[in-house]
Parts: structure tokens; C-alpha cells; sequence
């Protein structure tokens, strides 16, 4: 892993009513790989929090993050409250399961709830600007639009459940928005979120007859 370093704040922008995306440059920028998070922590403090990168893997001389306000918690308000211009600690890029490989141009079914967009989004925006040709299906669900980062400039290709007013996902919703993806051997799918809505995707594809072996899932706390 690497070490240490100090990452400068550049831009802030609230991306929905819960989560902020801070965007960051490194002293010592690193080539990443889309599904990967970097620890991050305050000047001198020891409260460090993972964060899943949102921005595209082939521009690493910046990173954003989408940053979940969390009610009493210990680092993400502070990091709500941070300004353009202050600085960080972060360490990464880390994790190697839940990742995208850039020379693999085979569609993709993206599923995620809530904060699990994060990682998502690095993988859409990566897979779109190296193989723009080739199908991604983006499933998303939340308690309503608000709750769903950077919404307005993913509105017309996202498929959405809004668990305020419409049931939670089932295979049959699966199975008529998936379509012919799911009869393509090739086809990746990747689901983030709550653990229980993890479980509950990956017990619906793989009933649908969806291999173990083309299935990769992260769980968010």
C-alpha cells in the first residue's frame, strides 16, 4: 500500500441531499483502477474512513469522492465542512476484487443502493470513455431522487426504484430491465450497498442462472 501524503481540496459541490463530492489533487498521484478506495483522514488526527473513488480511472491527476454525511459521525463532518484550498491525508489506491479491468470491453449490469453509487460511478465513467460501443445497464435504488448522487447528469440512463413510494427491487424488475444481457455469457455484473441488498441481487441474478464467477459485489456499512 502506498504511504501517507497530503492531498489538496479543489472543488466541493453538494452531488444530493446526503453526500458532497470533494475533489482532490496528490502530491504523488498514482494510477488507480476503477472500484478502488483510498483511506482518508484529517491533518493530525487518527479518525481514518474509506472512500470509494467516483472519478474516471484515466485522469489520476485528480480524485473525487462522494462523501455520505454521517449523523454524529466521526470524520465525515468534518469533511463536510472542509473549504477549496484545505488539505487532507489520504493513502491508496487499495482493493483488487471489486475492480474493472480496462481491456475487458464485455457489457455491463451496474446495481446499487444508496452511497454504493460511489464506486459505480468510477466504473460507468471509465467503461463509457474506453469502450463507449459496449452495453451498461445502470440500476439504481434510493428512498427518492435526492438521495441519488449527481442525479440530474445520470436522470436519462439510469433505471430507478424509489423505495418512498415503489417497491424494492425483485428479479422480475431484474429480469425485464436486464434483458438480453442476461442471456450474454459475458455480461459483468456489479452490486453495491447495504448488505442486505447485496445479498438479495446476487440471490436474484444467480437464480436468473447467472454464473458465481460473473458476479462482484462490495458492501457499504
Amino acid at each position: 500500500m502506498n504511504s501517507w501524503q497530503k492531498a489538496k481540496v479543489i472543488k466541493i459541490r453538494e452531488a444530493c441531499s446526503d453526500i458532497k463530492s470533494l475533489t482532490l489533487t496528490l502530491e504523488d498521484p498514482t494510477p488507480f483502477k476503477a472500484g478502488q478506495h483510498y483511506e482518508i483522514c484529517m491533518p493530525g488526527e487518527n479518525v481514518i474512513r474509506k472512500y470509494s473513488v467516483v472519478s474516471p480511472m484515466q485522469d489520476n491527476t485528480y480524485l473525487e469522492f462522494g462523501i455520505q454525511l454521517i449523523e454524529n459521525g466521526s470524520l465525515s463532518p468534518k469533511l463536510w465542512n472542509l473549504k477549496e484550498g484545505d488539505e487532507v491525508e489520504i493513502r491508496g489506491p487499495i482493493g483488487s476484487y471489486f475492480t474493472w479491468d480496462a481491456s475487458n470491453p464485455a457489457p455491463l449490469v451496474l446495481l446499487g443502493a444508496g452511497s454504493g453509487i460511489t464506486t459505480l460511478l468510477s466504473i460507468y465513467y471509465s467503461h463509457k470513455y474506453y469502450h463507449p460501443q459496449s452495453k451498461t445497464i445502470f440500476i439504481m435504488s434510493a428512498k427518492d431522487e435526492t438521495r441519488i448522487m449527481n442525479y440530474d447528469s445520470l436522470k436519462e440512463i439510469l433505471i430507478t426504484r424509489f423505495t418512498k413510494k415503489e417497491p424494492r427491487i425483485d428479479k422480475d424488475f431484474l429480469r425485464e430491465h436486464i434483458g438480453e444481457l442476461l442471456l450474454n455469457n459475458e455480461t459483468i455484473f456489479y452490486i453495491c450497498g447495504l448488505n442486505d441488498f447485496v445479498n438479495d441481487m446476487r440471490r436474484h441474478i444467480t437464480n436468473m442462472g447467472i454464473k458465481e464467477e460473473s458476479i462482484q459485489t462490495e458492501v457499504f456499512i
